[in-house]
């Protein structure tokens, strides 16, 4: 029987809570998250996040503006 009251979803956990992503690299965000930095790169883009060494806002704008055309 698959049915249950838990669904997957409720049981994600956001990789960067806790963590003050604006004030700290993409290296040191890799060791805090055990997430790979290909990984953390593509959240912050996906989120439009920034932290010290990637602008993840700037990366967003442009995959935005490039998706409209």
């Amino acid at each position: 029987d698959w049915s249950s009251d838990v669904c997957s979803s409720d049981l994600r956990v956001d990789v960067f809570e806790g963590v003050d992503v604006e004030t700290m690299t993409v290296e040191q965000l890799v060791e805090a998250t055990g997430r790979t930095a290909r990984g953390i790169r593509s959240t912050l883009s996906r989120r439009g996040l920034t932290c010290v060494d990637y602008d993840g806002a700037a990366k967003r704008k442009k995959l935005d503006e490039a998706s409209a055309e």
